[in-house]
């Protein structure tokens, strides 16, 4: 890189520097900072949190009071637009939503696969919208193709997805974004309830809770101002985003090494007899078995970013394959688990039945992400995260050992 291009690069980073803390200082005197969704930490959970607030703001007979205006206004704007004039709609006078809809067990056989729960269910009875939504997970096993087999020629299924992800399967259904479509509904809704202050008001905290999210800045204007000054400097700009990527990655790296040294330091129970082995999980995490926990039994604790989102925060928790444990007496093993502040089992997430986001390393954030080049703030979160694992460690520690039967 030649020396008048590490020149632009400077004066382009130092210009967004400034444009970015103008806005934060807007949003600051605004009272946009706080957020009861993130300070309750929900701010992530599909099902805790967002299947369930947009289904009720769907609903005629949800506590909004507002009938079939939220839903009239989906179905005008993020629905119609996508659709051709043989899908039908469900009418909105009938129209009954349901969350988490049970259509059946669950059977993989491809494209054919069928069953399972649908989290947001649209119907008047006769026609319907079938929503599964995703925040950071990936789409479960043949999800999306099990949704389009059930009453077919009746059923519209929508992809919901942070950025409008396409799904595993080639049958018909509608992808459709947080960022693009359901943002723009929110606002909707939001002016529609102008004069209902609580409504008004949580709906607002709802879409900067997904503007977060959706890895946008916070503010329209803002975006538009840093992309106007980018396509000015477009060399400089180019050159800042072939360079991010690699930097965060190498960053990220040594991180997960310091988690994996700090761990291994520390010795906690069973880690001086050789009983626990810590390995690097594609350079995004760590994974951590017991020795005796053999293949066949498929349990581990995972520590890792997923592929998807590598620049959001991590999960940790203990990973079980449903086909080879009892998850009824893994929770009996693992009583008082929660405690360690791990989410209990969720039927969408099988593979997980304890799991939980390391909330301090979500390098999302750029604040948090700032602690990856402090040597102090990073030591702190180093050590912050392996006790974390190391909890875990000692909780799991003897009490999932196999008893000789598979499903023990």
């Amino acid at each position: 890189m030649d020396h008048a291009l590490i020149e632009q690069v400077e004066q382009l980073l130092q210009s967004t520097g400034s444009i970015i803390k103008k806005h934060e200082e807007i949003a600051r005197i605004k009272g946009e900072n706080f957020n009861i969704f993130c300070v309750l930490g929900i701010e992530d959970k599909e099902v805790k949190l967002h299947s369930r607030f947009i289904a009720e703001l769907l609903d005629p007979k949800g506590s909004h009071d507002q009938k079939t205006a939220f839903l009239k206004m989906f179905l005008e704007q993020v629905v119609e637009p996508l659709t051709s004039e043989s899908d039908r709609l469900p009418k909105e006078s009938k129209t009954k939503v349901h969350n988490e809809y049970y259509i059946g067990p669950k059977r993989i056989d491809g494209e054919n696969s069928t069953g399972g729960r649908i989290d947001i269910f649209i119907t008047d009875g006769i026609q319907h919208i079938s929503i599964e939504n995703k925040i950071w997970a990936d789409e479960g096993e043949h999800q999306v193709a099990r949704y389009c087999n059930y009453q077919t020629d009746k059923n519209l299924v929508i992809f919901l997805t942070l950025r409008g992800d396409e799904a595993s399967t080639e049958k018909k259904y509608y992808p459709v974004s947080y960022k693009e479509h359901i943002l723009p509904w929110l606002e909707s809704c939001q002016k529609h309830c102008a004069d209902l202050p609580i409504l008004r008001e949580t709906i607002k905290q709802y879409i900067i809770t997904i503007k977060g999210l959706t890895g946008g800045l916070t503010m329209q204007k803002m975006e538009k101002t840093i992309q106007k000054l980018m396509m000015k400097n477009i060399e400089a700009a180019h050159a800042i985003y072939s360079n991010y990527d690699p930097l965060f990655q190498k960053t990220v790296e040594k991180f997960v090494q310091e988690v994996k040294e700090e761990i291994e330091d520390e010795k906690p129970v069973s880690c001086s007899s050789n009983d626990w082995k810590i390995t690097p999980n594609d350079g995004n995490g760590l994974r951590i078995r017991n020795t005796q926990w053999n293949e066949n039994h498929h349990l581990q604790i995972d520590w890792a970013w997923a592929k998807k989102r590598a620049k959001s925060a991590p999960f940790y928790g203990i990973i079980v394959h449903e086909d080879h444990f009892n998850r009824d007496k893994i929770k009996e093993k693992l009583d008082g688990i929660e405690g360690l502040g791990l989410d209990l089992y969720d039927p969408k997430y099988p593979e997980w039945p304890f799991y939980t986001y390391t909330k301090e390393a979500d390098f999302q954030d750029p604040n948090q992400l700032k602690t990856l080049w402090e040597k102090e703030e990073r030591k702190e979160l180093v050590k912050d995260v392996a006790r974390k694992l190391i909890e875990l460690i000692e909780f799991c520690n003897g009490k999932l050992l196999p008893s000789g039967n598979s499903n023990s």
